[in-house]
């Protein structure tokens, strides 16, 4: 299975982190600031002034351009330290190839499952997390980590703002499921 990981960001080059835990993970900005991405990180790509300053259309060009049948695609924020899950009562960090394996994971769940969008859980509280209850499939999907397997939707480009519980309503309208994997749980800066 094929898979990429991408990261919109805007006017952050000097505070963005993602690459230094997942180090696949692509850059996606705006022609102006790729000087300042490419100092930090040699993965980035370089898209047109006029798409950036809106979130949902940023990632409406990383859908359109880099979604297909062949390729799955996973979008994460550019302050992303980590993905956790509970081994009983232990909270453990994944390593890097740990990630992979949980992302491979992910997509194959997708596919049994007929989603089309999945994601972790919100909450790294072990008080919060239901241990018989390892995934859900109508559960909010948000941004800081989104998987996606081919799909025609699109973030909405008049939500500047929650456009990811938009594109999660849409997907459920449509759907009638997305995929969140509740043990698995991501921590960033948001």
């Amino acid at each position: 299975m094929s898979f990429k990981i991408y990261s919109p960001s805007y006017k952050r080059a000097k505070i963005c982190k993602t690459h230094k835990y997942i180090k696949d993970v692509f850059y996606v900005v705006a022609e102006n600031e790729a000087k300042e991405y490419k100092a930090i990180h040699d993965k980035v790509i370089i898209i047109p002034n006029k798409i950036q300053g809106n979130i949902s259309r940023v990632r409406n060009y990383i859908l359109d351009n880099f979604l297909n049948v062949d390729e799955r695609l996973i979008m994460v924020d550019d302050d992303f330290k980590s993905i956790g899950c509970f081994e009983g009562n232990l909270l453990k960090k994944l390593n890097e190839d740990e990630v992979y394996e949980m992302i491979e994971k992910g997509f194959l769940l997708c596919d049994d499952l007929g989603a089309k969008l999945w994601g972790l859980n919100i909450i790294s509280d072990k008080g919060s997390y239901r241990e018989y209850t390892p995934i859900s499939t109508n559960a909010m999907i948000l941004g800081p980590f989104n998987g996606h397997v081919m799909h025609d939707l699109r973030y909405d480009e008049r939500i500047p703002l929650k456009e990811d519980y938009d594109l999660s309503l849409q997907m459920l309208n449509k759907f009638r499921k997305t995929l969140r994997l509740n043990m698995y749980h991501y921590n960033s800066e948001q």
